[in-house]
């Protein structure tokens, strides 16, 4: 199902922030990417950021210290945002994290 829809956004022209967690989720995440023959960016420690791609796997940590924390980066330009185990997520930081997607989104639309 993940590798369908991941298919479907590019299809759609619709890019995908994909967050995670932990690493063991985010690197068996980009093994199903790679399986599948899908291009994807790694927003995480220790990998080169390859922001044009329409497909981002974002370790949760990583994101909340470069978009908010020290403002490297902006959060990736995402139409669909998906997060694995969503029930871990609830502080404040992710919460602004996913916010500054939907900011994003209103100010391309000016």
């Amino acid at each position: 199902m993940q590798r369908d829809l991941m298919f479907w956004a590019i299809e759609h022209q619709m890019p995908v922030a994909y967050y995670t967690n932990r690493r063991l989720l985010f690197n068996q995440h980009a093994e199903n990417f790679d399986r599948a023959g899908i291009q994807y960016g790694r927003r995480a420690a220790g990998y080169e950021p390859r922001y044009e791609l329409p497909i981002q796997l974002c370790m949760v940590q990583t994101e909340i210290s470069r978009v908010l924390k020290k403002e490297k980066t902006f959060a990736h330009h995402a139409k669909i945002i998906l997060i694995d185990e969503t029930h871990q997520l609830t502080g404040d930081l992710a919460s602004q994290l996913v916010r500054e997607h939907e900011t994003l989104e209103a100010l391309t639309k000016r």
